[in-house]
């Protein structure tokens, strides 16, 4: 109701004085009747286009006998009136969806980020689900949002229902599991798309209906499906909101699955998903597994190889690009660059931002850990020119990535307390490979490595003259090496 005061308030204010001037022929009536932008662009914010449409029509009509009366004292500024009104409304219409896609947009940006918190702090898949039906019934104005999952059968029932009546097999959502593609029906009663959805007394409830697959570990798992929400509202806008909501959930249900696999169900589990939020390869953990004792609090002195990459261009591309396309790209990087870690038996340590740490050595001995660090920096550089050919042919902008690669002693063990343990490494070895690495993103020179990881490849790859360079934090030059493809 306040907003509709709002914009009341505001109409009014603009008619009284246009209506003032235009009477009494003041030469600031031309000055005047651009107010009525205001009213027409606060409907739009407020209740999107079609109320700012709505507001222009009942300022029109409102002001229709100044435009008699303009009419009457000349033809020409009457005329003139007439039309300058139409453009200002139109103006005011679009200066509204430009500042309802703006406030939408922010809105969307921040729900992106919280959803992922929220997924992040929740390994459970049920809970990861109910949060997903909220976020969508939530975001999307809608009537409701389920999950149908697929049973042990092969038949979709709601989730959490597992004594529920499987939907028949020639259900709408059976055929959206197979495709893997959205489907959004605005009219469900005259599409006939809808001849998979059952009974017809059911879907002539419905006056719109989208349809998303649930896809994680390489297979359709379910769907879900909202129910009535407003067309205005699900543009692809929100289907791209949306979507990423449900890649976020998805990659999350991913990453628990990949820690319990990893991990030894015989060791208790609670203290494992505690203590290791590092990602590890199948080959080390399993090497844990035969050792518990390695997750008792402390540390050692190890020999690791440290591995830094980030994506130099990243703050670039979020000023200009759509948060949610941003957030896919970023995840497909991800994805790739921790199966060439894992591919090599490499410890992901942490993802910050658009940073990725990950080392070798720790919490196993690997007296190949620079070879493996150099070849992941390799692969990880092919895989993006790979991703960066699928970008471009979808009209996306390429990532450019910056590389560290350093060796040296380390603290390695669980950092922390009894309450919260993390497996990491600490020194002066990581610090310094994140400054080689942030020298790279600076010079645009790729990969640089350090001296010892020079010293021990030399004969195996193709580096660069050696340079020395004054880093922050560091009184001696460091020597680094450019590493040549």
């Amino acid at each position: 109701m306040k907003r509709v005061g709002l914009v009341a308030a505001t109409s009014l204010a603009a008619l009284s004085i246009i209506a003032f001037t235009t009477w009494f022929n003041f030469p600031m009536e031309e000055w005047a009747r651009p107010l009525v932008v205001v009213p027409v662009a606060l409907s739009g914010l407020y209740f999107r286009r079609t109320g700012s449409i709505l507001t222009s029509l009942i300022l029109l009509l409102s002001l229709s006998p100044f435009f008699i009366l303009q009419y009457s004292r000349a033809t020409r500024s009457g005329t003139n009136f007439v039309f300058a009104s139409f453009a200002l409304m139109g103006a005011g219409v679009y200066l509204g969806h430009i500042l309802k896609t703006i406030k939408e947009s922010r809105e969307n940006v921040a729900g992106i980020i919280d959803a992922m918190k929220k997924f992040q702090d929740n390994p459970d898949e049920d809970s990861l689900l109910a949060a997903l039906e909220d976020n969508f019934a939530h975001r999307a104005s809608a009537a409701s949002a389920d999950v149908f999952l697929f049973d042990e059968l092969g038949q979709l029932r709601p989730r959490g229902e597992l004594s529920a009546e499987p939907l028949p097999s020639d259900h709408l959502f059976y055929e959206v599991a197979r495709s893997g593609r959205l489907f959004v029906s605005r009219f469900t009663h005259s599409d006939p798309r809808l001849e998979y959805c059952g009974p017809s007394d059911q879907s002539a409830q419905l006056d719109f209906l989208s349809v998303f697959p649930l896809i994680w570990s390489g297979s359709v798992k379910g769907v879900i499906a909202v129910a009535d929400s407003s067309a205005e509202r699900f543009g692809a806008d929100m289907v791209s909101y949306l979507s990423s909501i449900k890649r976020a959930m998805e990659s999350s249900i991913e990453h628990a699955e990949l820690l319990k696999t990893t991990i030894n169900h015989e060791i208790n589990r609670e203290r494992i998903l505690d203590t290791f939020s590092s990602y590890v390869s199948k080959r080390v953990a399993e090497q844990i597994l035969k050792d518990p004792d390695k997750l008792d609090l402390g540390g050692s002195s190890a020999w690791v190889t440290v591995f830094f990459a980030e994506v130099v261009n990243f703050r670039e591309l979020s000023k200009s690009m759509d948060a949610a396309l941003l957030l896919d790209m970023l995840s497909e990087y991800f994805s790739m660059a921790m199966d060439s870690i894992f591919e090599l038996d490499g410890t992901i340590d942490k993802f910050i931002g658009d940073n990725i740490m990950a080392y070798w050595g720790a919490p196993l001995p690997d007296p190949d850990g620079e070879r493996k660090a150099v070849e992941c920096a390799i692969r990880l550089r092919d895989g993006l020119a790979a991703l960066n050919r699928v970008w471009a042919e979808r009209g996306l902008p390429e990532f450019n990535v910056a590389i560290g690669v350093n060796s040296g002693n380390v603290v390695a063990g669980n950092i922390g307390s009894i309450r919260r343990m993390e497996y990491t490494v600490i020194g002066d070895t990581v610090n310094l490979t994140s400054r080689i690495k942030s020298l790279s993103s600076s010079s645009r020179e790729g990969v640089l490595v350090g001296e010892t990881v020079y010293q021990k490849l030399k004969e195996h790859f193709q580096f660069g003259p050696s340079r020395r360079v004054k880093l922050k934090g560091k009184t001696d030059d460091v020597v680094v090496y450019n590493l040549k493809f």
